[in-house]
């Protein structure tokens, strides 16, 4: 996981750094101090982050900080950059949002009666929650995280731990997740499309569609664009100063359908899609490394829900290793989304 922090942003650091002639090593020096805060409330090691510096010549150098993958780093990683995107965000399309208020995700709609985090107190729970819901129940459940193209039980956990989905509290359940899909167009007009995904474990997930991240609690449509792009592409390919987003091209669209990560798991899709005009990435097709690991177990320890000494393979969530990333046409990808 990486942070982008950018020597030259008032908005991230004091003046007196900013004009100082040594403020490549103050701006070091500050954002472990910082970082330390992060790592010191997670209960981790502040000698698990490190900073790299990717110009050493350039002043306004940006530094990507990586962090170890474990349950905070996500958190962490939004923390430290939004201010960064809000910041360019607000300077770029500061005409359009004064005509546009950017959606947010609204999850558990008001009819409905959704199981909490703490009701369910860990993926042992949940799995449980879910075999007495779903219409096989322990059918289904056995071909999460095997068949390709599925997730774990403890990655649903993790989705509900992090405000990303609602569960609705009946038989069969339903999730709902907001999702904010960007159209990465370049210089060419060619749009950007993950072909397919390298998982933790080594499976292969195939994608076919633009690049997309489940939006959280207090995000909106914008920043949710713009943490995916800097997450997925990384912190060179992905820099906020290389994004532009199109704000009139916001479509919302809905969908209620089986979820392809979680068989039998009835999901509505709640689309939110925009244009990102992103500068300098490859012309050619190519990848980029994530790392989301993530281990969300149940409070840290892991389950053994069989009894017989062996862990369970829902117990770990399964994270994306590496992204691969190809260019379409405008047709080919109207083609693309009409699948969904």
């Amino acid at each position: 996981m990486q942070v982008l922090l950018h020597s030259s942003s008032s908005s991230l650091l004091p003046r007196s750094i900013i004009n100082s002639s040594n403020s490549s090593s103050k701006l070091i020096t500050l954002s472990k101090q910082l970082l330390q805060g992060f790592s010191h409330s997670a209960g981790g090691s502040s000698s698990q982050v490190r900073l790299k510096k990717k110009q050493k010549s350039s002043s306004s150098a940006p530094f990507c900080v990586v962090f170890p993958a474990s349950a905070t780093s996500r958190e962490t990683t939004t923390a430290m950059a939004r201010g960064g995107w809000a910041s360019e965000a607000a300077t770029s399309n500061a005409s359009s949002s004064e005509a546009f208020s950017m959606p947010q995700a609204e999850l558990c709609a008001n009819d409905a009666q959704c199981v909490s985090v703490e009701e369910l107190e860990g993926v042992e729970g949940l799995t449980q929650w879910l075999r007495e819901r779903l219409i096989s129940g322990a059918e289904q459940l056995k071909t999460w995280g095997t068949a390709p193209g599925t997730k774990r039980v403890a990655n649903l956990w993790t989705e509900l731990v992090d405000g990303e989905i609602s569960l609705a509290d009946a038989r069969p359940p339903k999730r709902t997740v907001h999702v904010a899909s960007v159209k990465i167009r370049n210089e060419s007009g060619l749009y950007l499309v993950e072909s397919h995904q390298e998982m933790s474990d080594g499976r292969i997930r195939p994608r076919n569609r633009p690049l997309s991240e489940k939006m959280r609690p207090g995000e909106n449509v914008d920043d949710a664009c713009r943490r995916g792009i800097f997450e997925e592409l990384g912190c060179e390919l992905g820099a906020p100063e290389r994004v532009e987003m199109l704000p009139e091209s916001y479509h919302r669209d809905e969908q209620e359908r089986d979820s392809f990560s979680y068989p039998g798991l009835l999901t509505q899709y709640v689309l939110h899609t925009m244009i990102a005009v992103v500068k300098h990435l490859p012309a050619t097709e190519f990848s980029s490394q994530e790392d989301e690991g993530g281990n969300h177990t149940n409070g840290g320890a892991l389950v053994n829900e069989s009894g017989n000494g062996n862990l369970s393979a829902h117990a770990t969530a399964v994270g994306v290793k590496k992204h691969f990333w190809k260019w379409v046409t405008e047709t080919e990808l109207a083609a693309i989304m009409a699948k969904f």
